[in-house]
This record gives structure tokens, sequence and C-alpha cells, in this order.
């Protein structure tokens, strides 16, 4: 039996090569069970890593950041969902999957199920899509859906769709919560290191799966009593205000979220694949972990974003870490990541953060990574959907167009 979290680590890999590799014994401690075996995980891998970098102080806090992207094969930390997912469907034996996601989920789970030949059929918001690439359109068995309908739209959407077609539909929550646990583990290594412990980490938010997952984590260490309470750092939780119900409702002391707290903007998204509207449920797990734990949600918005994102670039690519860019307009592909740091220079700035603390921001995204064997196909564009049919109508038009028999 493990005596202290730092038993569950399996130091024959590195934490650059793979989390999922080097912390897979902690995936059974968070309740995933059976959980899939060392040997199913490296079959899966393509490269799931991860570093810490240290940052300029600013206003007298010790920065440094999780780059969890540079060494993830799809560019995101999505590729641990991705990898797991991929290892739990095998084991079903199942050989289709559907799944709904902002971009950068749909992009990770094309390219590992590609490489395992498992068929792929993703829904996503059409204002997304410039995430997807040639690439990953060109793999046999990918099909994409760009939607142009509200965020839960798209969501029944995929689900009637795997309901119709007798598909699965992928990631199931215990899954996409066991991922972060990874994540959890890398983390603790690394806010244990130096001469202080690192007090404050900071993510920006959408659904809110990876800070539950990493914080579901926390507590189960504790509870089994191979990590201290006051070990686990503070979560400082970041959302854009054009969609921040999280925000809205912990500002207002609430335990839920409520019709009030839930007033999106798409037009004015910085990151439009922050697009979840209702985490109601997580929210509600996320709000006792931050009682539990200590912590804050905060909101930015685009004059945040403005005054500190290219100061954060800077930081970045002085750290070696160079975020790639829309190549039409030359705007950061992914902000999500930028949105967490922007939000913890402003939590300083607002005195959430105190000056001698240690706080470590999670770059999520940031550095697509490239394919390194593009099968040589030429790319289908994806099926546009709209409100011109009911989404009833649509999974039966979207059945005919892929192909598929009835069950």
């Amino acid at each position: 039996m493990p005596r202290s979290w730092r038993d569950l680590i399996d130091e024959r890999h590195g934490a650059d090569q793979s989390l999922l590799l080097r912390y897979w014994k902690a995936l059974e401690v968070v309740g995933l069970r059976p959980a899939p075996s060392l040997e199913s995980l490296q079959a899966v891998s393509r490269g799931e890593g991860a570093r810490v970098l240290p940052l300029p102080p600013y206003c007298d806090v010790e920065l440094s950041v999780s780059d969890e992207t540079s060494l993830m094969s799809s560019g995101t930390y999505k590729a641990l969902d991705a990898c797991l997912t991929v290892a739990m469907v095998e084991r079903q034996g199942t050989g289709r999957v559907v799944t709904s996601s902002g971009g950068n989920l749909g992009h990770a789970l094309a390219r590992y199920c590609h490489a395992r030949g498992i068929e792929t059929f993703c829904f996503q918001p059409r204002s997304t899509g410039y995430k997807l690439d040639a690439s990953t359109l060109a793999f046999p068995g990918v099909h994409v859906a760009s939607a142009d309908l509200p965020e839960p739209e798209i969501k029944a959407l995929a689900r009637g769709f795997a309901e119709r077609f007798g598909l699965l539909h992928v990631p199931a929550l215990p899954w996409r919560l066991a991922a972060s646990a990874a994540r959890a583990m890398f983390l603790l290594e690394a806010v244990q290191s130096g001469p202080a412990p690192v007090e404050w980490i900071a993510q920006a938010m959408c659904a809110g799966y990876g800070p539950v997952g990493i914080y579901d984590c926390f507590a189960a260490l504790v509870d089994g009593g191979l990590l201290a309470a006051e070990r686990v750092p503070k979560l400082l939780g970041i959302q854009q205000q054009a969609n921040a119900p999280m925000v809205r409702a912990w500002s207002e002391g609430s335990r839920e979220i409520g019709q009030r707290h839930r007033r999106p903007r798409p037009a004015a998204y910085l990151e439009p694949g922050l697009y979840n509207t209702d985490p109601g449920a997580n929210y509600t797990r996320l709000h006792a972990h931050l009682e539990r734990f200590g912590g804050a949600l905060v909101g930015v918005d685009g004059r945040d974003y403005e005054r500190h994102a290219e100061r954060v670039v800077q930081w970045l690519a002085d750290a070696g870490v160079v975020l790639t860019r829309r190549p039409e307009s030359d705007e950061v592909l992914e902000k999500a990541g930028l949105l967490a740091a922007v939000g913890l220079l402003e939590a300083i700035e607002r005195g959430h953060v105190a000056p001698g603390a240690r706080a470590l921001s999670l770059l999520t995204g940031g550095v697509r990574a490239s394919v390194p064997s593009v099968p040589a196909a030429r790319p289908r564009p994806p099926i546009e959907v709209d409100g011109s049919l009911g989404l009833d109508a649509w999974v039966e038009e979207l059945g005919r167009r892929w192909s598929l028999p009835s069950p």
C-alpha cells in the first residue's frame, strides 16, 4: 500500500514523456476502476508530456508556468483525455466513437483514434473551425460536423447521433476527471520543489473538468492519508467575462449556477473554445473544493487581455515556448492558457494573491504540434450544420451522408 503520494510515481517514465505513463498508478486512487494497465497506455501514448518553466516575478509574486502544450502531441492538454479515452475504448472493443468539442478535444481524439484505427465523429462549433488543420481532416475515419448552433444544441446533437446509430459517446465523465489526476500529480511534484511550496495554481475554465479532476485527486490523496491538506495549493480559476457563469455564482456566494449567472455573449468571446454556458454539475463540485482548500474565481475581459497578453507572450518566448499564431490574422491560436496568466496578473493586482507568494499558471495549449505522418489524402471539409433542420432531422441527414446503417 502506498504511504505517500510519491509512491504513485513511476520513475521509469519522465514527466516530459507522458504524465499518464509517469502517474498511471494514481488513476485507481481517484476511482477509475478498473483502470487501464501501463501496457495499454503505452500502446496508445503519442506524447503527453509537461514541464515547469520560470517566469519573471510580478509585483513581488514569484511566477512559473506549467507548460502543458509544447510536449503534448496535439498541442493541448487534451492529449491526456484522448490517450486515456482511447485506452478505455479499446478495452471495450468499440471501433466507432462520437464526441462534441470546442475544438481541442476533438482535434486530440481524431489523432489518437486514427492511430488506433477507431472511427471518429466529431461535432464542434463553427466558430472554432480554425482550430482544425488539413492533416486532421485528411485522416481516414475522421468525420467532422461544424455546427452553427448554440452550445447546448451541439451537445444534444452529438448525443442524439450516438444514440440513434448505436455509437459510443466519449469521453465518459470519469475518464475526463481521471485524466486530470495525472496533471494533479505533476503539479504536486512541481509545487513541492524550490525553497517554498507554490501557494496558487491558475487555470482558465470552461466546463471545469480539468480543475475538478485535479482537485478530486488532491482530495482523494488527502482522504487516503497520502498528502497533508496544507500542502494542497489554492486554485485561481479564470473565466472570460463574456461567458463566466462560475465567476458570477462564486461572487454571489452561490453553490449552484442559476439562470441569472448564464449570460453568454459569444460575439465578445476572447477564446471561442471556452464555450460551455452551463457547467452546473462541475461548479458544485468545484465550489466544495474551493471551500475546503481555498482559492478564488476571477473574470477577465478584453481590456485585461490587452493589458497583459503581449507581456505574457514575450515571457513565454523568452522561456522557450513560442505560441502558434493564426496565419490570416497573427492572433494566438489558443488563448485559454494566456487567459490563465492574464487572470493571474489581474488577481495579483486586485489583491487576491499577496506579495511574496509563489504562483503557477497552467498553459493548457498554445503550441500546435505537427503530425509526423500525414496521410496521403485530400482533406474533407466539415459538414455544415445549421438551424435549417431540427436536431432529429439533422441526425438522420448526417447518418445518410456518412453512410451509417441503422442499428
